[in-house]
């Protein structure tokens, strides 16, 4: 990725009604890009993962703000309701 990218650890949840289709959820975020963000799936179960990813510097301000762009755009792009708990890896350079 690019030099101006900043990495992300992510711990997901489904929201109510969403833990039937968890596994399948995860595996279409690392199917390609959502909201300028790529994400690697590190440890998956039935009711929770644990993601890292890479995102545009420009894009992460603080861990919050980040989850919740990253809720918006999953929801908005795939559909898909998550709890994300975001932190970023290190500090925030332009």
């Amino acid at each position: 990725m690019a030099d101006h990218d900043i990495s992300f650890s992510v711990i997901a949840t489904p929201r109510a009604g969403g833990g039937e289709t968890f596994r399948d959820d995860i595996g279409q975020l690392t199917a390609g890009p959502v909201g300028g963000a790529t994400f690697e799936v590190e440890e998956l179960t039935d009711s929770s993962a644990t993601l890292t990813g890479r995102i545009p510097v420009k894009l992460a301000t603080s861990d919050q703000e980040l989850a919740a762009y990253l809720q918006d755009e999953i929801e908005s792009q795939e559909g898909i309701s998550l709890d994300l708990e975001v932190t970023i890896e290190g500090g925030i350079e332009a």
